[in-house]
């Protein structure tokens, strides 16, 4: 599961929003914009790699997913959810977020050409 399966199962079981919105931006996938989840557990291993982390975490991780369950989406937790992203949204619209999201991504990729240079489009998937 990815991050972002793991953020709404978080918001469905109803993590406080806003600490989720903060850890999110804030942490983890900020390091997404250099490099993907994959190469981040290769990272995660340490000195070990991906090795490590698939010999010593993955099945931690596992469990983890597995406390987390399949909460049930309820007229009430969508109520909760609903009101709790209001709260952190304020009084921006969603196109003034849109619009927010957009240039921080534009100067983040900006940033990113100018360290690495722009793709070379000769990438090949795994």
């Amino acid at each position: 599961m990815g991050g972002q399966g793991a953020r709404h199962r978080g918001g469905a079981h109803g993590w406080c929003t806003r600490l989720v919105e903060k850890a999110v931006c804030f942490a983890y996938t900020l390091r997404w914009g250099v490099m993907g989840p994959s190469l981040q557990w290769h990272l995660g291993g340490g000195a070990g790699g991906i090795k490590h982390f698939r010999d010593h975490l993955m099945d931690p991780m596992e469990r983890t997913f597995k406390v987390l369950g399949n909460p049930e989406i309820t007229p009430q937790l969508k109520r909760t959810i609903a009101e709790a992203v209001l709260q952190e949204a304020g009084t921006r619209s969603v196109e003034q977020l849109a619009q927010e999201e957009n240039d921080i991504l534009v100067k983040l990729l900006a940033l990113r050409v100018q360290q690495r240079g722009e793709p070379s489009g000769k990438e090949k998937a795994a």
